[in-house]
Parts: structure tokens; sequence; C-alpha cells
């Protein structure tokens, strides 16, 4: 798994982009049934509606992929997991945001939170490397975007990210 998410992270880190319309809206859904064919979640989604914006579609599909499979596994052990995405608008940008009910987590760790194999909980809570969070910052980044987080522990996360459409004009 290490290496699969290694792999993932030198193929879409850096590379460059094929810039096209995406439908956000239809991505984060085509994601989500995927996700929840392959997982057993009793998660509900709740899904906005999203904008498109300009950006790689390949790369943009990896940020949601591990956006929502994160929120799918740390919500996963609450009564009721909820995962609620949207997105709102600042400085003329949309600006994207998953969040669950989950775990969450303290933000006295921040620091750690997009860094290579760092963890905020033990690998016998949650599987995983430790790799996708620095993968989702790559890519972003790579758009010309920003990541972000907030969260309380116990009272679940959300992640925030930016897809500025004048870094995509070129």
């Amino acid at each position: 798994a290490i290496i699969d998410d290694l792999l993932k992270l030198a193929r879409f880190g850096n590379n460059k982009l094929t810039i096209t319309t995406i439908d956000m809206e239809a991505l984060f859904k085509k994601v989500w049934q995927n996700l929840t064919n392959n997982t057993s979640t009793s998660a509900e989604l709740e899904l906005a509606s999203l904008p498109t914006v300009d950006g790689d579609e390949s790369m943009m599909e990896q940020v949601v992929i591990n956006l929502i499979s994160n929120a799918i596994k740390y919500s996963s052990k609450v009564d009721q997991p909820k995962i609620k995405v949207g997105y709102s608008i600042e400085k003329e940008q949309p600006v994207f945001f998953v969040a669950d009910n989950g775990v969450g987590f303290s933000m006295e760790h921040y620091h750690k939170l997009f860094g290579a194999f760092q963890r905020l909980h033990a690998i016998s809570d949650f599987e995983g490397t430790g790799i996708g969070l620095l993968l989702v910052k790559r890519i972003v980044e790579n758009h010309g975007g920003t990541v972000w987080a907030r969260s309380k522990e116990n009272e679940g996360a959300t992640f925030y990210f930016t897809i500025p459409k004048q870094q995509l004009a070129k």
C-alpha cells in the first residue's frame, strides 16, 4: 500500500496539468458511488450543488477520492456517520469542503496533517499509509490552490480546498 501511494505521489505530485472543465458535483457523485460500492459503510452523503472548475480531472478525482475515503474512514466509528460536501465563494473563487462527524483530530497536531507518513491516529484504529493528505496538498497546490482543515477531537473534521480560476486560464 505504501509503494502504491508513493507511486501516486510521484505520478500526481507535480505533473503537467491537462486542463478541462470539471463538473465537481458529478465528480463527487461518481467517487461516492465507487467508494460506497467497494466499502461497507452506513455513512450518508449530503452533497450540495457544486460549480464546475477548470483543472486536471484525473488529479482532481484523486483529491476527491482521498478526502471522501478519509471522511468515510474517520466517521466509521460513530453511530450515524454523515459526510457533507459543499462550497462557498471567497474572493470570487470557489472553496470546496468535505466535512464529517467522525473522530476528528486535535488542532495541536495540525502541523503533521499534510506531511508524508504522518498519522494522527493509531494504525490499529484506522488503516492507512499517511500519504493521502500529502497527495491532496500537492495536487491542489499544483493547480495553484490551497488546502487546509479544521477539527475538534470527537467532533469531526472539515477539509477545504480552492482551485483558483486565474491560475488555470493560461
